[in-house]
C-alpha cells in the first residue's frame, strides 16, 4: 500500500493564506475523481485505490486528499506517469 495526502499550505507566492474554501458540486467533483481514478486502476496493476478528498473550509496544516494505492507488488504502486 502506498499513501498520499495533500496538505492545505499556509502561504502561496510569499502571501499568507488563512483557510482555503473548497465548493462541491455533487455529482461533478466525483465523477472527475471516478475519471483519473479509473484511468490509474487502467495504466497500472493496481488491486485497489481510494480517493477521499475533502471541502468547505480547509485551514493551513489541514488534509485535502488523501489517496490509497494496493498492488500486489510494491514497485506498481509507486509508479507515476511518464511526462
Amino acid at each position: 500500500m502506498v499513501s498520499f495526502s495533500g496538505i492545505c499550505r499556509g502561504s502561496e507566492g510569499g502571501d499568507d493564506i488563512a483557510a482555503l474554501t473548497l465548493e462541491h458540486y455533487p455529482g461533478m467533483a466525483e465523477a472527475e475523481i471516478m475519471r483519473h481514478a479509473e484511468e490509474a486502476m487502467s495504466r497500472w496493476p493496481l488491486n485497489g485505490l481510494t480517493v477521499i478528498h475533502r471541502f468547505g473550509r480547509i485551514t493551513p496544516g489541514e488534509n485535502i486528499v488523501l489517496v490509497l494505492t494496493a498492488s500486489q507488488h510494491r514497485q506498481a504502486a509507486f509508479e507515476r506517469p511518464s511526462s
